[in-house]
């Protein structure tokens, strides 16, 4: 999943490669940084619903429409 970020814009790159090399130096803070960046898009979600700007299923839809796109172009 991260190598096509490598070949990306610089931000992105930069981003790929702190994710490898937190993945290979500190496995555990690698997935402790997946688990927080869930808890923060559940929290986003959830507010978004609260705030009647899009319902949590459709936020979810369009995520899963977004990472399709993604990793199909």
């Amino acid at each position: 999943m991260l190598k096509p970020l490598l070949t990306g814009p610089p931000g992105i790159q930069q981003t790929a490669e702190f994710m490898v090399t937190l993945c290979h130096e500190d496995e555990e803070g690698f997935y402790d940084l997946i688990v927080d960046v869930g808890a923060y898009v559940a929290v986003y979600i959830g507010m978004l619903n609260a705030l009647a700007v899009s319902s949590a299923e459709q936020t979810l839809d369009d995520l899963a429409g977004m990472l399709s796109t993604f990793y199909t172009a």
